[in-house]
């Protein structure tokens, strides 16, 4: 059995990319336009938030920015961007954290339930073993392969986990 919500919980999308975007800005001067025009604030955000992507370190952010939106590139400012992808995370749990409360969104099985779940390209089985308390509506998963004294868990999102029929492996 798989769960889905209605809404689905938030994913990263350009308004939050943006956000993200308006705080790096703010928070590294080598990155503001030379001008105090809001209109250049926000065109250098807009270029963030349409060439940035969340798993982009700073030199992969910049050479879009160079190729895409004529950004003229320095040392300094492949550094400054290497936390967007920081920024981005914070208002994607910050909306993810939203989300849960304004739906009470509650762990669809019990600790101790058998579920599959994705692990690099595949869907491996494990034991919901907690809930993780430092995002909203994640499990901590042992995948069944792991050696009984083996402590590492799996983070895994409540609708990621596909409970396991009896007898089902």
């Amino acid at each position: 059995m798989k769960i889905t919500y209605n809404p689905p919980r938030p994913s990263v999308n350009y308004e939050i990319k943006l956000q993200a975007a308006c705080e790096l800005l703010k928070n590294s001067p080598k990155l503001r336009p030379d001008t105090d025009d809001e209109a250049a604030f926000n065109r250098a955000a807009d270029d963030l938030a349409m060439c940035g992507d969340e798993y982009w370190d700073g030199y992969e952010l910049a050479k879009h920015l160079e190729y895409h939106a004529g950004w003229d590139i320095t040392s300094d400012i492949v550094e400054e961007l290497e936390d967007y992808h920081i920024y981005i995370d914070r208002f994607l749990l910050r909306e993810e954290k939203k989300w849960a409360e304004e739906h009470q969104i509650q762990p669809p099985f019990p600790i101790g339930s058998r579920v599959r779940v994705p692990y690099g390209f595949e869907r491996v089985t494990a034991t919901i073993t907690a809930l993780y308390a430092y995002e909203p509506a994640r499990y901590l998963v042992k995948r069944d392969e792991q050696p009984e004294d083996d402590t590492f868990r799996s983070i895994i999102k409540f609708e990621d986990a596909e409970l396991l029929e009896e007898g089902q492996s």
